[in-house]
């Protein structure tokens, strides 16, 4: 990213569960992997406006890209498409 002089993105690693509160609010959250279900945790940490895009496993043939955003008070949710990751949680 620097190279590209992207200045206003963090990547961070760690434990999936708890995202980086210390960090929040955030305009958006990529999760880079799989996962059977989305932390309360992940979607408290977006700003208002906010957007977390994910692929959820649905079952073991199906997995769906998903994009969450927050409205305030509300998150909505849009299925975007059918999707393969790896699983990470």
């Amino acid at each position: 990213l620097i190279f590209m002089n992207i200045d206003n993105v963090s990547v961070k690693q760690g434990e999936l569960m708890q995202g980086a509160p210390e960090e929040a609010h955030f305009d958006a959250i990529v999760i880079n992997g799989a996962i059977t279900g989305l932390p309360k945790s992940l979607k408290d940490q977006l700003g208002i406006g906010g957007r977390l895009v994910v692929i959820e496993k649905i079952n073991d043939n199906l997995s769906q890209a998903v994009l969450i955003q927050n409205h305030g008070n509300t998150f909505s949710r849009i299925e975007l498409f059918n999707a393969f990751a790896g699983q990470i949680f």
